[in-house]
C-alpha cells in the first residue's frame, strides 16, 4: 500500500513540527526516489537511509528537483490538504513533551537568527517567561481561568517563519481526522518510538535510523503546576491522538509515551 501511494503521489506527510518530522520526511524521500529510479532491481528493506545523496544524483529533470526540498508531498507549517486521494503518514509526539521542545527551538531560533527572523517583541516575551516551564505555569490562574494574555501570545504567528508553540497536534490533525477515514491513514510515526515506527510504516533497518535531537542545552523539567495546566490546555491534541488510537493506528508500545506522558519530567 505505502510502495502504491509513493508511486502515484499519494502518500501525504502530516509534518506536524518538533515530532522528528525532517527525519521521517527524509525517509519518505528515499523510498520515493527508490521507487522511481529503481524500479526493477530495488529492495526497500535494505535502502541505506544515508545515501540521500545518491538518490538525489539519479534525478534527471526539473519536475523531481522539487524532491530535494519537499521531500514527498505533504504539510509544513499549514494544515493539512484534506482529499479522498491521499493516503496520510502521520507524525505525532507526546504533546506536552512537544510545547517544550517547541519553546526552546523558537528561543534559540530567534537569539540566533538562525532563520532569519528578527522579532525582538516576541523573543523579549519569550525570555520574560524564563523558560517553557514559566510559560506553562502562567496558562491558567488559582481559580483555573485560561489567561487570554498567555494564551494569545502562543497562538499568534509573530512572524513570516513558523510557529510551533501554538502550531500544535490539533492544529495539523483536528480538520483532518473529522474529515478522512481510518483507512486513509497509512501508518502514525511517534518521535518516542521513531525507529521502530520507520521499520513498521515505511520498511527499513532501525539501526540505520539517525534522528538529529536539538535544543538539549535547555531544561526540559516542569513543575506539577506547569504539567497539569499543559494537559487541561492540550486537551484536544489528546483527543487527536485519542482519535487514531481508536482507529488501531497507536501501537501498544507508542500509547504510554503519548498518553501516560513516559518521558515527561516533571520536578520533585
Amino acid at each position: 500500500m505505502l510502495e502504491d501511494a509513493l508511486s502515484n503521489d499519494k502518500a501525504y506527510l502530516v509534518h506536524i513540527a518538533k515530532c522528528g518530522g525532517t527525519t521521517i520526511r527524509e525517509q519518505v524521500f528515499i523510498r520515493k526516489l527508490a521507487i522511481e529510479y529503481d524500479k526493477y532491481s530495488r529492495d526497500l528493506l535494505n535502502i541505506d537511509p544515508t545515501g540521500v545523496d545518491y538518490w538525489k544524483n539519479k534525478i534527471s529533470n526539473e519536475r523531481h528537483k522539487k524532491w530535494i526540498d519537499l521531500g514527498v508531498i505533504g504539510c509544513h507549517q499549514h494544515t493539512a490538504d484534506i482529499s479522498e486521494d491521499y493516503r496520510y503518514i502521520i507524525t505525532v509526539r507526546n504533546p506536552i513533551k512537544r510545547f517544550v521542545s517547541a519553546y526552546y527551538w523558537k528561543l534559540e531560533a530567534l537569539e540566533t537568527n538562525a532563520y532569519g527572523e528578527n522579532c525582538p517583541e516576541e523573543l523579549a516575551m519569550l525570555q520574560a517567561w524564563g523558560s517553557a516551564n514559566g510559560l506553562a505555569e502562567a496558562l491558567y490562574d488559582d481559580a483555573g481561568n485560561l489567561n487570554d494574555e498567555t494564551d494569545q501570545f502562543i497562538q499568534k504567528r509573530w512572524t513570516i517563519y513558523m510557529n510551533h508553540i501554538g502550531m500544535d497536534i490539533n492544529y495539523y490533525l483536528g480538520e483532518l481526522l473529522d474529515n478522512i477515514g481510518s483507512s486513509q491513514v497509512l501508518g502514525v510515526i511517534a518521535a518516542e518510538t521513531l525507529p521502530q515506527d520507520l521499520v513498521r510504516v515505511l520498511g527499513g533497518d532501525p539501526s540505520k535510523v539517525g534522528h538529529k535531537k536539538k535544543n538539549d542545552k535547555y531544561p526540559r523539567e516542569i513543575s506539577e503546576k506547569a504539567y497539569n495546566n499543559l494537559k487541561s490546555y492540550l486537551e484536544d491534541d489528546y483527543e487527536c491522538l485519542r482519535k487514531l488510537d481508536s482507529w488501531g493506528h497507536i501501537t501498544d508500545e507508542q500509547r504510554p509515551y503519548l498518553f501516560d506522558d513516559v518521558g515527561v519530567k516533571i520536578e520533585g
